[in-house]
């Protein structure tokens, strides 16, 4: 599909584990529909648009999301792609190949 963002690289995923283990504490990781304690993290990035003020969505701004789902239930969790590192890890992996804006 045309404009479909590529699957994790390993050392993306190693980062975002990584990030976890630091922030998510194991004590706090059940859920809180199911209280289930086995999650998955989505193989994608995601974006989120943000409204403006008056209520329009562009995709001008957006946030980079990494979501993460419960194994049982299917609640969603997404954490800021920026605040983990994955954005900057995506930006620098399309330099290196020749990829993204220009």
């Amino acid at each position: 599909m045309a404009g479909e963002l590529p699957d994790f690289s390993a050392q993306e995923v190693s980062i975002i584990n990584a990030w976890l283990d630091k922030h998510w504490h194991v004590t706090a990781r059940g859920c809180p529909i199911c209280h289930n304690s086995s999650w998955n993290i989505n193989t994608k990035l995601s974006v989120m648009p943000c409204a403006s003020v008056e209520g329009t969505v562009t995709m001008g701004e957006i946030i980079p999301s990494v979501n993460v789902n419960c194994n049982k239930c299917g609640y969603l969790i997404q954490f800021n792609a920026i605040k983990m590192g994955i954005w900057k890890a995506k930006k620098e992996q399309e330099a290196q190949s020749g990829e993204g804006d220009g």
